[in-house]
């Protein structure tokens, strides 16, 4: 939201690998940088620690500042995805291997993860789109470079994260192919045996019958 004085920024961002967001809020001016959120943000505090570290970056002005800090929540994408992936081919060797019940709920567990991720990412590439292209008085010239570079990594994260969407969509029709082929195999056997049993119990029940030749009864 742009108004006369600042720019007001708010994005939603993935904690716990995925399982979770929270929120944090920017108001950012010609010469000062607000930020406020409910919780403390790992990623954020790490940039604002460096920041303190390194007093040269705050002379670059305030919407330098608000890069540090966007660059460092996209940046907290890239282990997150690294989990997943690390997880995600651990389950593909199981799959075709020794499919299970709790396989399929790490799958769904992982599908959520990756919708959250994706619904935190895909506006805070709006938000950078439109801090890159100056669409404001608040982001200099010269530092509207450095929101670009964010988006592009940004851009990556999105394309990583279709790529394992697509991956977990697959590995979840695969298990599900397989126990059906599974359960095809067992009732074709447990067919078989119904059909070898019946045979000495159609002649058992015949012959077990009350009286002394069941063919002279039939008028044999």
């Amino acid at each position: 939201d742009d108004y006369k004085t600042h720019v007001f920024i708010t994005v939603r961002l993935p904690v716990n690998l995925g399982e979770k967001t929270t929120q944090f809020n920017a108001f950012l001016g010609n010469n000062y940088l607000v930020t406020a959120s409910k919780e403390t943000i790992p990623s954020i505090q790490k940039a604002i620690e460096r920041s303190e570290k390194n007093p040269a970056n705050l002379q670059k002005g305030a919407d330098f500042v608000l890069y540090t800090l966007l660059d460092a929540i996209v940046d907290d994408y890239f282990p997150k995805l690294e989990a997943i992936d690390a997880e995600m081919d651990k389950i593909e060797d199981q799959v075709f291997t020794n499919p299970t019940q709790k396989m399929l709920k790490k799958l769904f567990s992982m599908k959520h993860r990756l919708m959250v991720l994706r619904r935190t990412a895909l506006p805070l590439r709006d938000v950078l789109n439109v801090l890159s292209r100056r669409d404001h008085e608040w982001v200099a010239e010269k530092n509207a470079m450095y929101f670009r570079d964010v988006q592009d990594h940004l851009i990556r994260i999105s394309e990583s994260l279709d790529a394992l969407r697509d991956l977990v969509t697959s590995s979840m029709e695969g298990y599900l192919s397989i126990v059906s082929n599974n359960l095809n195999l067992i009732m074709k056997k447990l067919a078989a045996i119904a059909a070898i049993v019946m045979v000495p119990t159609l002649i058992a029940g015949i012959y077990g019958m009350n009286f002394e030749f069941p063919e002279k009864a039939w008028g044999a």
